[in-house]
């Protein structure tokens, strides 16, 4: 029942509660009883990923410039998913081959 606490810049995540479950105005209700489970969440989703000088992307033999935001994006998209494989480290950076 209060407002949610935010740093500056900062943006709202998901709910906890008691029993939380489900989704509510858009965003997943954490159960507040399972302190594991609310910090797993959180840490999957305030890891930044650092992307300045260190996306690149080829295509071909060609070297391709990405403006920060997609680097960014693309980083996040990439840690996000080798996040869900087990055993599998992400902090040490990913390397993709698409053929």
């Amino acid at each position: 029942g209060r407002e949610p606490m935010l740093p500056s810049g900062g943006r709202l995540l998901a709910l906890a509660r008691r029993g939380g479950r489900g989704q509510e105005a858009g965003l997943p209700v954490l159960d507040a009883d399972d302190p594991r489970a609310v910090a797993e969440f959180v840490l999957a989703h305030t890891r930044e990923v650092r992307s300045s000088g260190e996306v690149r992307m080829w295509i071909g033999e060609r070297a391709v410039e990405l403006s920060p935001e997609a680097g960014r994006l693309l980083a996040q998209t990439l840690v996000a998913l080798a996040r869900e494989i087990p055993g599998v480290e992400v902090e040490r950076g990913i390397r993709v081959e698409v053929q």
